[in-house]
């Protein structure tokens, strides 16, 4: 009889959780986000990049300019 009542237990346990599916919504949801998490990435290597130039184009303008001695001085 308790072998019985296990089987019938165990049977809707299974059935219950065969009849559960993901949306297609969830699928195209994640797709968008990752979408959306790449063109951020990119776009943060882009400032990064421009902000690296930037920089650069200070430090080598105070080089060319004030720290480095030119013929004039000599």
């Amino acid at each position: 009889m308790k072998r019985r009542h296990y089987l019938i237990v165990i049977s809707v346990a299974l059935l219950g959780t065969a009849c559960v599916s993901i949306p297609q919504s969830t699928a195209t949801l994640t797709q968008e986000v990752i979408k959306e998490a790449d063109d951020m990435h990119q776009l943060n290597i882009a400032l990064v990049n421009q902000l690296f130039e930037e920089t650069k184009l200070v430090i080598n303008s105070f080089i060319t300019s004030q720290y480095t001695l030119t013929n004039q001085e000599v």
